[in-house]
């Protein structure tokens, strides 16, 4: 009701002509005597049936500023609500800003004393309560979970095209899954350097190489630099793929303390 009857006030305001600036109409006959006397006609342009022929041009209506506009509500909120007090502080309501702060306190200090609470602990908990509302919110929950399973849909077919990609190169290979070849393919494929069928090579490689020549129990080292146990992230991306299937154990070895 506040906010039509303000809106019918402020119409009017805009509306209301201003002084004498009317444009009275001309008495009939009374043009055409006068612009002749005068050498000018002033008569308007009509059209075949008498009719004025052109509509005259409107007027600018004024434009209010926010701040006329803003004392208008004020004026208007306090014609409607008086002298009515606020409880806080003694003196009449200034305006609706004021009121709708009073009102809102006072709903929540009103369930904050059905719930037998304090009216800060009540507003902390109702404040708690919306953000776990807006957690698990249906329609939340739902492009989440059409999130992880576009993700997990995307996941199979990565999967399933690298697989087809092996077994085109190597038709021998038995594994039904990328997943079935173990961790070090797994570690491969994250560091990035290599696309399916070059880590898969890679492992293939190792495997053979192991099944071959098992390394020497008795082998002491001479001397110089001992093979490095540990690579960075930055260490493995800067590699050549012929580097990381190289150190491919320390690569795993590595992973696990990345963070």
């Amino acid at each position: 009701m506040f906010e039509e009857t303000l809106e019918q006030h402020t119409a009017e305001q805009q509306t209301a002509p201003e002084g004498e600036g009317n444009i009275e109409e001309p008495s009939e006959g009374s043009t055409n005597e006068e612009g002749q006397e005068g050498g000018q006609s002033q008569t308007k342009p009509t059209g075949e049936d008498g009719g004025q022929g052109g509509a005259e041009p409107r007027q600018e209506q004024p434009q209010v500023s926010p701040e006329v506009i803003q004392a208008l509500q004020n004026q208007l909120f306090r014609q409607m609500v008086g002298n009515i007090p606020n409880p806080e502080t003694g003196k009449p309501f200034e305006n609706p800003a004021e009121f709708s702060a009073w009102r809102q306190k006072a709903e929540t200090a009103q369930r904050a004393r059905q719930a037998g609470m304090e009216p800060d602990q009540y507003q902390k908990i109702a404040e708690e309560a919306a953000r776990r509302i807006k957690q698990t919110d249906p329609e939340v929950l739902g492009m989440r979970a059409q999130l992880e399973q576009f993700q997990r849909r995307q996941m199979e077919e990565t999967f399933s095209r690298d697989m087809a990609a092996i077994k085109a190169a190597y038709p021998d290979e038995q594994a039904k899954s990328v997943m079935d070849l173990g961790e070090d393919y797994m570690a491969l494929m994250a560091t990035g350097q290599l696309d399916a069928v070059g880590a898969y090579e890679a492992i293939r490689r190792k495997r053979n190489a192991g099944r071959k020549q098992p390394p020497s129990m008795g082998a002491v080292a001479t001397g110089g630099n001992e093979p490095k146990t540990f690579y960075t992230r930055d260490e493995v991306a800067r590699m050549t793929p012929a580097e990381v299937e190289k150190n491919l154990d320390a690569i795993n070895k590595s992973m696990a303390k990345w963070k």
